[in-house]
């Protein structure tokens, strides 16, 4: 997920580096050599204060910072963030606290400008403000300033007025949490229980970490001798025992996945929502992940959604992040960044035994379907791009061709090795390769990892499967402890306009020799009543429409009547033990996860 919440200015002086030279007399020899002068890392100081008021309540902040030698000083506000949009409207009463200094609005209401004696420091106040009390908790709020009388928890982007400078340059940070409640937990994304606070980050990761204080509940649990804590507010369908639980089993296997160390703080929170169930949403933050979960869910509906953010931790932030192109990120990558994210997510919830074997293969399955019957499936990687941000089902082919690709590298290591090596080489040589030379993930450093075990084929299949969106086999992946079927599906088809007509109450767009054409659906009817479920092919849609003066009922099932071949798989019905455990063994599934689950079945 990306953002555009300001104009960065190239050329200011926290920002750039002066290049001098240093020029000696020709009679010694020596050229005259660039000497890169070093600017002062600019710091920032904030003090935040909750204001309870009744059944709601504010943060009372102040800004400390060094001001431009310009005399001016271009101060940006909360803009946007994924749901959150007008974020700037949560902030209030801006106020100098410096003298003769002044804050001017600009046309654009998220900027001011600060006018003030060049090359001094700078102070001023604001508020930042909740939703009314009563507003329904759904998970977009949570991109909002969230304050109330027992807890607060505000994003990053929702919370901090700063100068502009450059989101990745250095930043010396000095936080302090001001007359916090007795009995509060105070917990963020640089660290635990700490009212005063020395950070040394960047603009960006200070902007994209999570802050939170109340009465959340917080357990320490111990991964590879760090910390990782559980934080927890509200009541849910399962204890925070479990919680625990699961997080200790994600995490164990993800970060001895990438052989991980180097993580004093981390930690991850469960938010209550109003939503329905099975409505929920989650997103990696700094040092953080925040799962957002409708109080009356089950909890293992969320081990996937866990899973994969976590996993985000590497990819593709530690991966190296997306080439640049122009300055701009490559979105194509979203493939592998989202897709095989996505099958790592499923897999590792796999060898941590959370998921049977069964399990995974009902995945795989519903991975492939989803695929092939996607009515955007053979969009080139350019359309994907341009369509992402408009349609739900290119951005969800994003997810699919990727995990689709994924099995299918996976399946051609393993075979062109013996079994020796699997994906996770490629993945782990994707992470010592940025490590190492600090280089950014392109499809080019994609194909280079692959070159050890499928020479050049892996740059001609990403020609093919995503540059120009042709469609990934879907092979065998469990060996011989599965059967292959193919079957002819007929997937979802209205066979006509079905959203806009339904918009309208006029028939449009009805194709020919469609199941609704051949019902007798109609260019021009009128529809009256009915409706139709979205996705389901299966389930009979029944129309009421008129057409001249007639009225009539027309009744059809929204199915193509072109099939598509749709490969699916079941395990063996007579599979023995040894088989499974070969099976497992091959998905790189621990010998102990394995005895440990057949243990649980006896």
């Amino acid at each position: 997920m990306t953002e555009n919440n300001h104009v960065v200015r190239l050329l200011t002086a926290l920002g750039v580096a002066l290049l001098l030279y240093v020029v000696l007399l020709p009679g010694n020899g020596i050229m005259a050599q660039p000497v890169r002068e070093r600017l002062p890392v600019p710091e920032l100081t904030y003090v935040v204060e909750p204001i309870i008021q009744g059944e709601s309540g504010l943060l009372r902040v102040s800004l400390t910072f060094q001001g431009d030698a310009s005399g001016s000083s271009r101060l940006l506000l909360p803009l946007e963030w994924a749901e959150g949009v007008g974020l700037y409207r949560a902030i209030r009463n801006i106020q100098s606290l410096s003298e003769d200094t002044k804050i001017e609005d600009t046309k654009e209401p998220h900027v001011k400008i600060v006018h003030h004696r060049p090359n001094t420091r700078v102070s001023l106040s604001y508020e930042v403000v909740s939703q009314p009390p009563g507003t329904k908790l759904t998970r977009e709020i949570y991109y909002y300033p969230v304050l109330r009388p027992s807890y607060f928890y505000v994003m990053g982007q929702a919370l901090w007025v700063y100068p502009d400078m450059p989101e990745s340059n250095p930043l010396h940070l000095s936080l302090h949490w001001k007359n916090i409640p007795d009995g509060w937990a105070l917990i963020n994304s640089f660290g635990l229980s700490k009212s005063r606070q020395k950070v040394n980050t960047t603009l960006q990761s200070f902007r994209e970490g999570t802050f939170l204080a109340g009465d959340y509940r917080i357990k320490t649990i111990i991964i590879n001798k760090e910390p990782v804590y559980a934080v927890i507010r509200g009541g849910f369908g399962f204890t925070d025992e479990e919680f625990h639980k699961l997080v200790k089993q994600i995490f164990q296997v993800t970060r001895d996945f990438w052989k991980a160390r180097g993580f004093p703080h981390y930690y991850v929170a469960l938010l209550p929502t109003d939503d329905v169930s099975g409505r929920t949403g989650g997103e990696g933050r700094t040092n953080s992940f925040i799962l957002y979960v409708p109080k009356d869910s089950n909890l293992s509906e969320h081990r996937h959604t866990l899973a994969h953010e976590l996993f985000h931790e590497w990819n593709p932030r530690r991966l190296g992040g997306f080439e640049l192109i122009s300055g701009v990120e490559d979105e194509r990558l979203y493939w592998f960044s989202e897709g095989f994210t996505d099958y790592y997510a499923s897999l590792l919830l796999l060898r941590a035994g959370l998921f049977s074997l069964e399990d995974y293969v009902a995945g795989y399955n519903s991975l492939i379907k989803d695929y092939y019957t996607s009515p955007v499936r053979l969009l080139t990687a350019a359309e994907m791009v341009q369509k992402r941000k408009t349609s739900y089902e290119v951005e969800r082919l994003f997810y699919r061709r990727g995990a689709v690709l994924a099995h299918y590298w996976d399946i051609a290591i393993r075979s062109a090795t013996n079994n020796k090596s699997s994906l996770d080489e490629v993945m782990r040589s994707l992470l010592k390769s940025a490590k190492a030379k600090g280089v950014s993930l392109s499809h080019k450093r994609i194909a280079h990892a692959l070159h050890p075990y499928l020479g050049e084929r892996g740059t001609r299949d990403i020609e093919k499967y995503i540059d120009r969106g042709e469609l990934v086999p879907a092979d065998n992946p469990f060996g011989t402890c599965a059967i292959a079927e193919v079957n002819n599906y007929h997937p979802w088809d209205m066979g006509f306009e079905a959203a806009k007509s339904f918009k309208t109450r006029v028939i449009s767009g009805v194709k020919p020799d469609s199941n609704a054409h051949r019902a007798g659906l109609r260019d021009g009817q009128k529809w009256v009543s009915g409706g139709y479920v979205h996705g389901d092919p299966n389930r009979l849609t029944k129309l009421t429409v008129i057409e001249g003066d007639k009225q009539k009922v027309v009744q059809f099932y929204p199915a193509s009547t072109e099939a598509i071949r749709l490969p699916q798989y079941k395990l063996k019905p007579d599979i023995s033990a040894e088989e499974r455990a070969r099976c497992l063994s091959q998905l790189g599934v621990p010998a102990a996860v394995q005895r440990k689950s057949q243990s649980v079945k006896k």
